[in-house]
């Protein structure tokens, strides 16, 4: 069947009687301001048509999100503490809100550098510097561009400045002074409207006497720190003032008024190193990070279960002019007995583990195994496509499969294994890893390879000052580049985030368990008194949380209900007993002075606990609560004196007339007894607040005369560390214009916001950000936080802690979601339980709530969730 835009209109005036009249209205009453309706075309009235839509249409005919309309979002999480509660936890994200407004903006890219006579770039050759300035504001802008005078040159002698177009023909050349484009007489080119590109290619020549290898260049603009960063673009003129070597906006029509963020200026800078040539080539990326770290099933540190995850990036973009972007494909290995040529993944598995699982594979690539000793590097390793028995693999490796290229831009993760840290000393130590990439460029007869090293995100090993490591863009020394990790003589990535600093790659450091042992009195969490934290045996841990009101936003406060620890005591002599073993709440402060370690911070600081926090410690001899023999004693923190107080206590059930500390009695050799720890905060606690509270455990030298521990050298400390939610929810939004490129790179900050120009079409990705907040569990017998069944829910249309989401009023789903972790479903209408789709549905498809099933969140853990609406 055949539908034109009349049939359509017969099709709405039958299933809506008044929309011929709203049309009318419409087109009659219509401020000149507002655009006119889109129009649809015929393929798309028939999607419409087939897929039985006719009434999400009706909307998408509106006149229009106005300008001054505020777009608001807010994402909620629900979790549980434990598997087995049957409370959920609300956590919410904070609001973003855009605002639909005139602004002003502009941005400047180098887009092209061309040797006229080619080859390298040698004295008296003819240069050409081509950079893409945009308006990427909402309005017609007039500018005013830099000539020969004022511009940043670098060994470089600018000769003219020129509006080109996109085949390069000169539209008109800029005076040496600078000059409004109204005032260059481009026909139809007065101004530039929002979105138009305007060329501008500065021609000239080397500077004498450059010495080989020194960046010939120049920069359109002046922003301050010209060089290409976010800084460089879309920056308030007004600071400055109008100076000549700015490339700027001039308001195109003043009588309007100025543009509510003011005038904006730009600056973009290319250069090429003299003496060089343009080179394709490929430029491989390789990222790796930690992902998860699973204590085994004993509290030594020789069972414990390391979670990988690499990364494959092919570049898009090139950190150095002298190199141009290409494609990768294989290098040769040795692979089944015979010479292949393939793009390889390598991992050297650490030392002191062995691999225990490969977890995820991304599609089209296939994983490798090699039992060459590692002394030989991966490209010399005999690999095989059949696994060997896992313990016996010297290197896990990762093959392409999908063809014999991988094209620029593109993405592979995750690359994901396990490895089981066997080889460990049982009280821990320090594991290694670094991750390569093999490959060589599409069209290079020398079969260079293409080598890069985990640990930063520079490609192809290139240095920090965007330098390569050779004057052929790839350095792969078979002899010294093993992938064997050594942080000594490489470096280390600080954090495991693949931002480390130095030339090569850096090595991803985990460190296990190193907890001294003890010979005293020890105290730690319920059942494991001799737990190991992440330093030594006296910042061992129990991490809890308090549940969470419904509705509460991540800025409001509340009064949580108390919280109960469990803990253990234990002599770990064979012989004798402590005596009068006293157990207290102390201060983060005096945490630190009784850890005979060096390290410092491990229990939060005293401002860390809110004043009026309660604290009441509890011990039944007998373990039988109830038979009247319990002793307690009550605490509350004093944040002026930064102490806790004590308030009173009871001896077998009986109040003491002199408040007293806990006091267990001798304790033998060998027993242990168990504690609890009764955690009230007082009202006004904000939302994921983490609270330590140190316990120390000692013989009480003189209990009568001066009871309490007063550094007692013979003592062990315990934190139970209690968060009033342990899930952070942060929602950012990125904004893109109506091709998908981008205006506003991710933020959550409102005043950028505030000033960020959006227009209808414009494209809105939201990412929420969640992190499971609570301390990793390191070390051993520590007790920490996981979220077992995490759900995000972005509702369009529901009010989360007192504000109310409308992004499904004013804009359309659009494709590119994405989810690290878990299911997402897509509803049509809040209100349904029943999804419309799992998978991503087409662009415009009416989606008003998005739930993405997480699953479990380990502690430390963070992934994200994205999805992208456009105006309408």
């Amino acid at each position: 069947m055949q539908v034109n835009g009349d049939s359509l209109l017969q099709i709405l005036i039958f299933c809506f009687p008044h929309y011929q009249e709203l049309q009318d209205d419409m087109n009659d009453d219509r401020p000149q301001s507002y655009t006119s309706p889109r129009k649809i075309s015929p393929l798309a009235i028939a999607a419409i048509l087939a897929s039985s839509l006719l009434q999400p249409l009706f909307p998408a005919l509106a006149l229009g999100t106005a300008a001054g309309e505020q777009i608001t979002n807010t994402a909620t999480g629900t979790y549980k503490e434990d598997p087995a509660s049957s409370t959920t936890i609300d956590a919410t994200s904070n609001t973003i809100t855009v605002t639909v407004a005139e602004v002003a903006g502009l941005s400047a890219v180098p887009s092209g550098f061309a040797d006229l006579d080619g080859g390298s770039v040698d004295a008296g050759d003819t240069l050409t510097f081509t950079f893409d300035v945009t308006n990427i504001g909402n309005a017609p802008t007039n500018l005013f561009i830099p000539g020969t005078n004022n511009l940043n040159a670098e060994n470089f002698v600018p000769s003219t400045v020129q509006i080109v177009n996109a085949s390069g023909t000169v539209l008109a050349t800029v005076p040496a002074s600078g000059s409004n484009l109204s005032a260059l007489s481009i026909p139809g080119l007065a101004d530039l409207d929002p979105d138009q590109v305007l060329k501008v290619r500065v021609t000239g020549t080397p500077a004498p006497n450059i010495p080989a290898g020194a960046d010939v260049g120049v920069t359109l603009g002046n922003t301050g720190p010209n060089n290409n960063s976010a800084s460089t673009q879309n920056q308030p003129d007004n600071s400055d003032g109008a100076r000549a070597d700015d490339l700027r906006t001039v308001d195109a029509n003043p009588s309007n008024g100025a543009p509510e963020n003011g005038e904006r200026e730009a600056s973009a800078t290319n250069s090429i190193p003299f003496g060089s040539s343009l080179r394709p080539i490929a430029l491989a990326t390789i990222a790796k990070t930690a992902s998860n770290l699973n204590p085994g099933p004993t509290p030594t540190a020789n069972d414990d279960l390391i979670t990988y995850d690499l990364a494959l990036t092919v570049e898009n973009t090139s950190p150095n002019a002298a190199f141009v972007p290409a494609n990768l494909e294989g290098t040769p290995i040795n692979l089944n007995g015979i010479s292949t040529p393939r793009i390889l993944v390598s991992d050297a598995i650490p030392v002191g583990t062995k691999l225990s699982s490969i977890d995820t594979i991304p599609a089209n690539w296939q994983a490798v195994y090699t039992t060459t000793p590692t002394s030989t590097p991966a490209t010399a390793a005999a690999w095989v496509t059949t696994p060997p028995p896992l313990t016996s693999v010297t290197r896990l490796g990762f093959i392409f499969v999908g063809g014999p290229v991988l094209g620029r831009g593109t993405t592979v993760t995750p690359f994901r294994f396990t490895v089981v840290t066997s080889g460990l000393p049982p009280l821990g130590g320090q594991v290694n890893n670094l991750a390569q990439v093999f490959g060589e460029t599409v069209g290079d007869s020398s079969n260079q390879v293409i080598y890069d090293e985990s640990g930063d995100s520079h490609p192809n090993n290139f240095n920090d000052n965007q330098t390569p490591p050779s004057p052929t863009g790839s350095n792969y020394n078979p002899t010294t580049d093993t992938g064997v990790a050594n942080p000594v003589t490489q470096g280390t990535d600080a954090g495991n985030g693949n931002t480390g600093t130095g030339p090569n790659g850096e090595v991803n450091v985990i460190r296990l368990g190193e907890v001294a042992a003890s010979d005293d009195i020890l105290n730690g969490p319920d059942g494991v008194p001799g737990a190991g934290g992440p330093s030594d045996d006296d910042d061992d841990f129990t991490n809890q949380s308090t549940d969470i009101p419904p509705n509460l936003g991540p800025t409001d406060t509340f009064d949580p209900a108390p919280s109960t620890f469990n803990n253990s005591v234990q002599n770990p002599a064979s012989t004798g007993f402590i005596a009068d073993v006293t157990i207290q709440p102390i201060s983060p402060t005096q945490a630190e002075g009784a850890d005979d370690s060096t390290l410092t911070g491990q229990y939060g600081t005293d401002a860390d606990i809110p004043n009026g926090t309660v604290v009441t410690i509890a011990y039944d001899p007998d373990g039988n609560p109830g038979n009247g023999d319990e002793r307690t004693a009550t605490y509350q923190w004093n944040s002026t004196t930064n102490t806790f107080e004590l308030l009173s206590s009871t001896t077998g059930g009986i109040a003491d007339g002199t408040p007293r500390h806990v006091n267990a009695g001798d304790l033998p050799a060998g027993r242990t007894i168990n504690y609890s720890v009764t955690v009230d905060l007082p009202d006004g606690v904000g939302v994921n607040d983490e609270i330590p509270i140190p316990i120390v455990a000692f013989p009480d030298d003189d209990p009568i005369n001066n009871p309490g521990f007063t550094g007692e050298t013979t003592n062990n400390v315990t934190i139970d560390r209690l968060y009033t939610g342990f899930l952070q929810v942060i929602k950012e939004v990125q904004v893109l214009d109506a091709n998908g490129e981008v205006i506003q790179a991710w933020t959550s900050d409102q005043t950028i916001l505030d000033g960020v120009n959006i227009q209808l079409d414009y494209q809105l990705e939201y990412r929420i950000t969640y992190e499971n907040i609570s301390t990793p569990v390191v070390g051993n017998g520590n007790i920490g936080l996981t979220i077992p069944d995490l759900t995000l829910v972005e509702d369009g249309t529901a009010t989360v802690g007192g504000t109310t989401n409308n992004w499904a009023s004013f804009s359309n789903h659009q494709q590119n979601t994405s989810a690290d972790q878990g299911v997402v479903r897509y509803f049509t209408n809040s209100d349904d339980p029943n999804p419309l789709t799992t998978s991503d549905p087409v662009d415009d498809t009416k989606v008003q709530k998005y739930e993405n099933e997480v699953g479990q969140v380990d502690p430390g853990q963070r992934g994200q969730f994205l999805f992208r609406r456009r105006i309408k």
